[in-house]
């Protein structure tokens, strides 16, 4: 490896360590564009394989719109990956006419489909890990773009190293170096890669920001303006990190949710909340939309404002809010309910951290414990035998579905069922690798999960307290186990010991979906 390349794939090793982005034995979902971002990324993972042992996979999204020249990078990545010997999924979605759909813009639509993409291949071969080639100029872009828009420290901070979506963490192992670096690093390992002519249009906001500003910023005002920008979005990442443990802090003591999050209502008594000083009285209140809503996108000061005018407002007074809440002035206190059922576009994708999340008070009232009457033994005696396929189980809101599949995603007859539905929470794993009776039950003393493909096992309770699972929910969420060796504490994590690797024949496939949700995800 020559000099100039050596340095960046130093540097960039260094910020994995840093951040703790891999672990020995890890299952790591790539993205690849075949630009020269994206294929930095991978030749560094593929670097990484041996000393990690990683199981690599490569993503690329077709998104259907710049036609022969899609068509080009995608047999690129696809010889790459031939070349290095990766694991190569083409993904072929058609971006304009899901964002004409969900009713939101294409970059958005093709963000959104990108990430679906990395989900369903992380839950297919068992990876935890999902790496996007973000890099400095990203970040430094992102924080213009964010205060052009005038969004707070929470936007400021820009692009986090890590963060943390459902059960997979997504790592951008290359916010460490800027773009002339990444390009330097490719020419002395004479790697090539592709060219999107749409990076180069003023048609959005951001390529302005790339294209204009940003050099502007760099000949006329300091030629470090890109690394400046990024390490203030850094720092306040880490500030973010800091304050949001008061802001969460201020939110237990004022906030009460009478159902679980996302879906419920959330009160918030005036009292505690006028004892909170002004910048968390704002931040909780933030917080509190957010977590109602599933999502901060489209919340902003200006909502903001408006709940906290309630806080000093007369009783019976409302406003509307995005996602179809509303909040309303009650004697004591403001309550944040769902006003609407349906909620359309790209906002509508929301995703819990746990499907279980919620407070103390929330799990009480909303056990995830099943109510059918044909399966009253996990009720009564907390297990059942699942001795044949499909099989069905109602788990309160949620319902929880098992097949069998092949590789091919045949099911055993006529009908043809995709191995990844297009819910939150699908899990698949290697059938012949469980060699004892598949039970679906509640905990027990001495249940683990094996939590690394090296083997290594964690209890149960430790992974639960950890997951801050509340104690009120711990005895009666529905486990999916081999004997003692839990698959799935469901809807909160798997386990490693049976993913499906290249050799697996028989995919067990479960899926937890809302019952209140259609098969795509939409609600009704």
């Amino acid at each position: 490896m020559k000099a100039e390349a050596y340095r960046v794939y130093n540097k960039i090793k260094q910020f994995i360590r840093q951040h703790g982005m891999l672990a020995p034995g890890d299952g790591v979902v790539a993205g690849v564009s075949g630009g020269a971002d994206s294929m930095c990324l991978l030749r560094v993972l593929h670097g990484l394989e041996q000393e990690y042992r990683l199981r690599l996979v490569a993503v690329h999204v077709h998104h259907g719109i710049r036609g022969a020249d899609a068509d080009g990078d995608e047999a690129f990545v696809r010889d790459e990956c031939r070349r290095l010997g990766i694991l190569f999924v083409p993904v072929h979605a058609d971006v304009p006419s899901l964002a004409a759909r969900w009713g939101c813009a294409i970059e958005e639509a093709g963000r959104r489909v990108r990430y679906e993409a990395f989900r369903k291949a992380a839950a297919l071969h068992g990876c935890g890990k999902i790496a996007v080639a973000h890099n400095e100029n990203d970040n430094a872009e992102t924080f213009l773009f964010q205060a052009f828009r005038g969004s707070g420290v929470w936007g400021l901070a820009g692009i986090a190293p890590c963060r943390a979506e459902g059960e997979v963490m997504v790592i951008r192992p290359l916010l460490c170096v800027d773009r002339a670096g990444i390009e330097a690093y490719l020419g002395a390992e004479g790697a090539g890669y592709r060219t999107d002519a749409s990076n180069e249009t003023m048609d959005y906001a951001r390529n302005r920001i790339r294209n204009e500003l940003l050099p502007l910023a760099k000949s006329s005002v300091n030629a470090g303006a890109v690394a400046h920008l990024a390490a203030a979005a850094a720092e306040l990442q880490e500030t973010a990190g800091f304050l949001r443990e008061l802001v969460l802090d201020g939110y237990r003591k004022v906030a009460a949710e009478t159902a679980p999050a996302y879906g419920g209502e959330i009160v918030l008594d005036v009292a505690a909340w006028e004892a909170l000083p002004l910048y968390l009285q704002k931040e909780v209140v933030l917080y509190a939309l957010g977590r109602a809503a599933g999502s901060r996108r489209d919340l902003g000061r200006v909502h903001v404002q408006a709940v906290c005018g309630l806080m000093c407002g007369e009783v019976g007074k409302r406003v509307d809010l995005p996602y179809g809440l509303a909040a309303i002035r009650t004697y004591r206190s403001v309550r944040i309910v769902r006003e609407e059922r349906e909620i359309r576009g790209c906002r509508g994708n929301i995703r819990d951290k746990s499907v279980w999340e919620g407070s103390g008070t929330a799990c009480r009232k909303k056990d995830p414990k099943p109510n059918d009457p044909d399966i009253p033994q996990l009720a009564a005696a907390g297990s059942i035998e699942i001795t044949s396929f499909p099989a069905c189980f109602d788990l309160g809101m949620y319902e929880l579905t098992l097949h069998l599949s092949d590789r091919n995603g045949d099911s055993g007859g006529n009908e043809k069922k995709s191995i990844i539905a297009k819910n939150c929470y699908t899990k698949c794993f290697d059938y012949g690798k469980i060699r004892n009776a598949l039970v679906l039950r509640t905990r027990r003393p001495g249940d683990h999960m094996v939590i690394n493909v090296d083997g290594s096992k964690k209890s149960l309770k430790s992974l639960l307290i950890d997951k801050k699972v509340p104690a009120g929910c711990r005895e009666k969420l529905p486990l999916l186990a081999e004997e003692s060796s839990v698959l799935w504490a469901v809807g909160v994590r798997s386990g490693e010991g049976f993913y499906v690797t290249q050799n697996t024949k028989q995919i067990l496939v479960a899926e937890l979906r809302r019952k209140d949700r259609n098969c795509d995800g939409r609600e009704g």
